[in-house]
């Protein structure tokens, strides 16, 4: 059985949507736990009805406390051998389970995981039809999954995501989200990659990531950014010192983020704090850096980015203006 866990928490507007396309779903033997956090519009009893419709759903309220509390309520009464995580106010394919959980028992593998497609909220999603026959299939082990994770993937694989995975329940058994208030699967997913032997990406667009306003990704600059900085180095505190290559991608990958959350709240009220998570951060992590392996320019380069902030803006630019000119 599979056990899907969604976090609810005023997403309203797009719940039933949610909650129809996985019960809708071409696997059958599921447990859906909708795990109410707290929401003060009608979610809560939007999920209630679903329960009361379908034995398979199961619906937990509780007082909010974010994403990550929500998403370790449902481990916590998960009974599946399969885990799955999906957010309210996405949609997944009708065969998105069918087929992650035929491709990771095909495979061996300790989790599956598909392409995402981001939609507009309002557009119709158009799910296609899934030829299984001809779907290409990619073995992933442990460290090109670490390098993917890190950004450094070009297979359009999400590494990152934690929505378009189905996971070995014994894979993740003791594994609980630690409470960052945004990319709390990154960390977590992190973790779980360094306990597993291999993955394998299916390269079909079966889950529907729905973008609107309210979206944390399209939200303007505000505390929670601050917790892209913290995830990686968080993921720094899990890799074994010999490991010196993950280290080193995973460095430059942190780097990187202290620069994009630096050039975000320029000119905010959160300026100053991101400032003084970035020299904390660096203040750990820089020696390290400047004493790796890691080719010279490119190390250079992130650096220069951390010191002088306005390089990065003059960067991002020039990037922007080569990119208008290609599409002309």
């Amino acid at each position: 059985m599979i056990s899907v866990i969604v976090p609810i928490y005023n997403v309203g507007r797009f719940v039933d949507a949610c909650i129809s396309s996985i019960l809708n779903s071409t696997f059958r033997d599921l447990e859906l736990i909708l795990v109410d956090d707290g929401s003060t519009d009608a979610s809560g009893d939007i999920c209630d009805r679903y329960a009361a419709d379908d034995s398979r759903v199961r619906v937990i309220h509780k007082t909010n406390g974010g994403v990550s509390s929500a998403r370790n309520e449902g481990l916590q009464v998960a009974t599946g051998e399969f885990i799955c995580f999906v957010d309210g106010d996405d949609v997944i394919h009708p065969g998105m389970l069918e087929i992650l959980f035929n491709v990771l028992q095909d495979s061996d593998s300790d989790f599956s995981m598909c392409s995402i497609k981001r939609v507009n909220a309002g557009e119709t999603v158009d799910m296609g039809n899934i030829d299984t026959n001809t779907l290409t299939r990619k073995v992933i082990p442990t460290e090109d999954f670490c390098r993917g994770l890190y950004g450094n993937n070009k297979d359009g694989g999400f590494y990152n995501y934690l929505v378009n995975k189905l996971f070995r329940r014994e894979l993740i058994t003791n594994e609980r989200f630690t409470g960052l208030r945004m990319c709390e699967d990154i960390e977590w997913i992190h973790r779980v990659c360094l306990k597993m032997k291999k993955a394998t990406f299916v390269a079909a667009e079966l889950y529907f990531y729905i973008q609107h306003d309210s979206s944390a990704t399209h939200e303007p600059m505000n505390p929670k950014f601050m917790d892209w900085i913290r995830a990686y180095d968080l993921c720094m505190n899990d890799i074994p010192e010999g490991n010196v290559e993950l280290r080193n991608n995973c460095l430059l990958h942190l780097f990187k983020v202290m620069a994009i959350v630096r050039n975000k709240s320029r000119h905010t009220q959160y300026e100053q704090d991101v400032i003084a998570l970035n020299d904390e951060v660096a203040s750990k992590r820089e020696g390290e850096l400047r004493r790796s392996s890691v080719n010279g320019l490119t190390k250079w380069r992130v650096l220069t980015f951390y010191h002088f902030p306005w390089t990065y803006r003059l960067f991002m630019k020039a990037c922007d203006l080569v990119a208008k000119c290609l599409q002309r």
